[in-house]
């Protein structure tokens, strides 16, 4: 923690203009990145930083944090201060990387000698300035078929769903959070559990937004998303509404991850492949199966959401 504000530093006084850098505090959020760089106000990468010395990405929790990041994101940075890799999703050069989720550039600022000695490398600076480029003018490939958008969706989630439970834990039963837990308790669902209605949360932002950037048919934000669900579903309206307002300021960085996929998704091509099982005709119905599939596929067996054909139907 101690190295995180000089790092900061040093981002903001070489970031170009329309770029900032926010650092997170610890402990705030489970999951949550150290760093969101945002170009023009919208999450645009992601900088995750370990301890000097520390083997990135060793562990199965780090590779699992760093997929969800890269999935959410697709261009991320990871660093032990010393070690810089950068892992990206790009338009211009897919490759299997964009799955096996393997650093496209690694180097190092100085080697660990240990007792508190570095030697540094020769071409440090000028390795630096290239990941930063690389980093900052990185062309994020567009989703353009269901399953991926189904997946990183699913990802992203799960972070919203473990930002909310976090947040609830610091509520201390006391709060809005809790407060809309009585109301669904009282109104709709009386045993639902705390992990329950994390779940639901999640799902709610998720389908919500996914549902307004389908209905809107263009980039959407999410101070205007609920106004852009669609009238024919008034429940999912009124309860994505609910859940926005008892966010207001304190959004998950999921989320505006998730806006930010959902508006650089090419939501045309993502509906042309199913026109013959009617998902063109109401996708938002039909996505379901797919999302749920991949954010947990025990509960789409439990609720038995599958999609029936039309001429099965018919």
């Amino acid at each position: 923690m101690s190295y995180r504000t000089h790092f900061e530093n040093l981002f903001k006084a070489i970031l170009p203009k329309g770029f900032t850098i926010k650092q997170e505090p610890a402990g705030r959020e489970e999951g949550k990145p150290d760093f969101i760089v945002m170009k023009d106000n919208v999450p645009f990468g992601i900088i995750e930083t370990k301890d000097v010395g520390k083997k990135l990405a060793s562990s199965k929790s780090d590779l699992g944090q760093l997929k969800r990041y890269y999935n959410s994101m697709s261009n991320v940075i990871l660093t032990d201060y010393l070690e810089f890799r950068w892992y990206a999703r790009l338009e211009d050069k897919p490759s299997e990387k964009d799955e096996i989720i393997e650093p496209r550039t690694i180097f190092h600022l100085a080697t660990d000698l240990g007792q508190g000695k570095l030697k540094p490398d020769p071409q440090a600076e000028d390795n630096f300035a290239k990941l930063v480029d690389h980093f900052i003018n990185a062309k994020v490939k567009t989703v353009s078929n269901p399953t991926e958008l189904a997946e990183r969706m699913a990802s992203i989630a799960c972070d919203i769903r473990d930002s909310l439970l976090k947040a609830m834990k610091d509520e201390h039963l006391e709060g809005d959070l809790h407060n809309e837990l009585k109301a669904i308790r009282t109104d709709l669902l009386h045993t639902i559990t705390e992990d329950q209605f994390a779940d639901m949360y999640a799902q709610t932002i998720c389908y919500g937004l996914f549902a307004a950037r389908i209905e809107a048919g263009r980039e959407i934000d999410w101070a205007s998303a609920s106004d852009h669900i669609p009238l024919t579903n008034p429940f999912l309206r009124r309860v994505f509404k609910e859940f926005r307002e008892i966010l207001k300021e304190n959004v998950t960085w999921a989320t505006g991850t998730l806006i930010n996929l959902l508006n650089k998704s090419d939501i045309e091509a993502i509906l042309k492949p199913e026109k013959k099982t009617g998902f063109a005709k109401d996708p938002i119905f039909y996505f379901y199966e797919p999302f749920l599939s991949a954010y947990n596929p025990g509960l789409r067996e439990k609720r038995g959401v599958y999609y029936t054909p039309e001429p099965v139907v018919s």
